[in-house]
């Protein structure tokens, strides 16, 4: 492979003494199409949640499967701490205050084609980060998961291929504009679960989020509680299926399954489908101001959030 860099328009009259590093991250095409989105339901308190409806969970008319398509849906139900009534039209956008008219036309609804990380991020991804920043930009995002240490003036991870725990919405933005990709609505996030085909809803109420696999082919480690991250793609082997490997419809991997992701709240209207610009602020943080770190929530399979130690990166590319 070959790149070409006019590095004069970087503000550069001369390459001698200097260092370049190229980093590559996996990552999935999920094409342009229709797809089914995971219905929610209550959950007594006792269960989960506090009771209600759980964080990211929709319900259409009669029970159905809510589908994005290029037609507007019926009005859906939406939950993710705050209920919201809406339409969808996956090619046009959202109708948010559910009067039959588009009103927000640069939410991902996921209809779109875009780029998914294949595998979480793992921690010498996050090291190698850190080795690009300066000691304010450092200082600021500081260290995410729980073997990176620095050896040496570098950043070095003792787990290297671990998911990347310790994350939270100001890392998740820092390094997806940095790296030129954006965070995952909570759309494109069961697009990329799904597919076309219609989830799977198992016997334990908990499992909305599981990639429409059959309940015997749920990978062990899947679902919550254990706070130990595994490496990423754990579960895949030559002889796996895709439900045994985890994999999602697209072979994505790991989705819930290993970190908690954190995906876009539906009902945050200002963020768009515009990829990060390569820059930071001299702090640390991303440069993207309509990234608003109150609206990002991490989820398991319903939502819930076992711990920071979980909490970890995936990010995604619009394709357009």
């Amino acid at each position: 492979m070959q790149l070409q860099w006019n590095y004069g328009a970087s503000g550069l009259t001369s390459v001698t003494g200097l260092e370049v590093r190229v980093f590559a991250v996996e990552m999935v095409y999920v094409p342009e199409g229709d797809f089914n989105v995971a219905k929610g339901f209550y959950v007594a308190p006792s269960q989960c949640c506090g009771g209600g409806s759980m964080n990211g969970s929709f319900n259409a008319p009669g029970s159905n499967f809510p589908v994005i398509n290029q037609r507007l849906t019926p009005s859906l139900t939406y939950s993710d701490g705050t209920s919201a009534t809406l339409r969808i039209k996956g090619d046009a956008g959202v109708d948010t205050n559910n009067d039959g008219v588009i009103d927000n036309t640069t939410y991902p609804t996921g209809y779109r084609p875009f780029y998914c990380y294949k595998y979480e991020l793992t921690e010498q991804q996050y090291a190698d980060f850190l080795n690009t920043l300066t000691t304010a930009q450092i200082s600021t995002l500081g260290i995410a998961g729980t073997s990176i240490t620095l050896t040496n003036g570098q950043y070095f991870s003792s787990t290297p291929n671990k998911a990347c725990g310790n994350s939270n919405a100001t890392k998740l933005f820092a390094f997806a504009d940095w790296s030129g990709l954006r965070p995952i609505s909570i759309l494109e996030f069961n697009k990329a679960s799904y597919g076309p085909i219609q989830p799977i809803l198992h016997n334990n109420p908990y499992n909305i989020f599981y990639a429409a696999w059959n309940s015997s082919e749920i990978p062990n480690n899947f679902g919550g509680g254990t706070s130990n991250l595994r490496d990423v793609g754990f579960s895949a082997n030559s002889t796996t299926t895709r439900g045994q490997a985890g994999a999602s419809y697209y072979g994505i991997m790991d989705l819930t399954g290993n970190a908690t992701e954190p995906v876009v709240k539906m009902n945050d209207y200002s963020f768009s489908n515009v990829n990060g610009n390569g820059l930071l602020q001299p702090s640390g943080v991303t440069d993207i101001s309509t990234w608003l770190t109150s609206n990002i929530i991490f989820i398991d399979q319903v939502g819930n959030v076992f711990g920071t130690t979980k909490q970890g990166f995936r990010s995604v590319r619009s394709a357009e």
